[in-house]
């Protein structure tokens, strides 16, 4: 129990993250950042848009066997955890790769369907999922690459590895610019310089919490529990704070970019759904006509503005909304309407 960071655990959770930024778009991500987050990142962007323009041509294979969808964390990155919990631990890209090629068709179903519909369906049979997936409220597309992965899902373990060890060979020297910034973050770690408050702090100590630092290549900073997985994770960027920090500081920008966030009224009845009690988003997809990978880009949304949080309950990770900001919001009105 406690919290474990092991560097060349990040380092290889970073590089199955790799396919996100084109085969969901991260770009969106980076579009929403405030002007002084923007300056914080400046050494990074020449690098990020090289690699864009360098995966551009592998998209439409990564897009069919990463599934990714929205802002949901893709099979690989899933499929790594999975190699975790049942004890294996490869140290290096190329024993990743070997261990994700030993999995067998049963495994990769299992981890389908955690993937497909958040445990829910799990150690169901592919055709029970088939059904599950005509039943869904996915696009043509999606439907289609997740057809094929259920149907042959070896063949779909082959693709993915294979595709990995084009995208690693083009990651590796982008890394090595920021690796000594992950090590260094690393070393000076501490949950509570993270997470703000002591009781979720002391909740993910008691439990199992593996820590994945990214490098500032990622602006992703979120807490997952994979239902049936005895761990929680805990991903963030070496920038994290620093983007945060930058956001907090309420100015006219930030302010009218909050606005802009809640100004979507699709994204306000998210937000509301997303703090109710048991909120679950196949519920709330059904109740707004929205799709599960809707929801999740309207989520990270408004965790990227800072007006949602995650609370660790028991089991589960649910959402809260930043009364902190709310109320700056108010005191700034209240300032610039005197």
């Amino acid at each position: 129990m406690g919290v474990k960071l092991v560097h060349y655990r990040s380092k290889l959770y970073e590089f199955l993250m790799v396919p996100a930024i084109v085969s969901r778009d991260d770009k969106h991500m980076w579009k929403d950042l405030r002007q002084n987050q923007k300056e914080l990142l400046f050494d990074v962007q020449p690098h990020y848009d090289k690699l864009y323009q360098d995966l551009l041509p592998l998209k439409s294979e990564l897009v069919a066997v990463s599934l990714f969808e929205g802002a949901t964390v893709g099979l690989a990155p899933l499929l790594y955890l999975y190699l975790l919990e049942k004890g294996e631990d490869p140290a290096n890209p190329h024993d990743l790769l070997e261990c994700l090629k030993k999995l067998d068709a049963e495994q990769i179903i299992y981890c389908l369907s955690l993937k497909l519909s958040a445990g829910e369906v799990a150690e169901r049979h592919p055709e029970e999922l088939l059904a599950f997936i005509e039943n869904s409220d996915k696009s043509p597309e999606n439907k289609w690459y997740w057809y094929q992965a259920i149907q042959h899902p070896e063949k779909l373990r082959d693709q993915l590895v294979s595709l990995l060890e084009r995208v690693f060979e083009l990651y590796q020297p982008i890394y090595e610019q920021f690796e000594q910034e992950v090590l260094a973050f690393e070393q000076e770690f501490s949950l509570s310089d993270v997470m703000d408050d002591e009781e979720q702090n002391a909740k993910l100590l008691e439990k199992d919490t593996q820590v994945f630092v990214l490098s500032p290549m990622f602006i992703d900073s979120f807490l997952e529990k994979v239902p049936d997985f005895t761990s929680y994770s805990l991903i963030l960027s070496t920038r994290s704070s620093q983007l945060s920090k930058a956001e907090s500081e309420l100015n006219d920008e930030t302010l009218a970019l909050t606005l802009k966030t809640l100004g979507d009224e699709t994204r306000y009845k998210v937000l509301i759904e997303l703090i109710q009690p048991h909120a679950k988003n196949k519920d709330i997809a059904k109740k707004l006509g929205l799709t599960r990978a809707s929801i999740s880009f309207h989520t990270q949304k408004l965790l990227n503005s800072g007006l949602l949080e995650l609370v660790v309950d028991d089991d589960s990770v649910k959402y809260t909304v930043n009364k902190e900001l709310i109320q700056k919001i108010i005191e700034k009105f209240k300032q610039d309407l005197k």
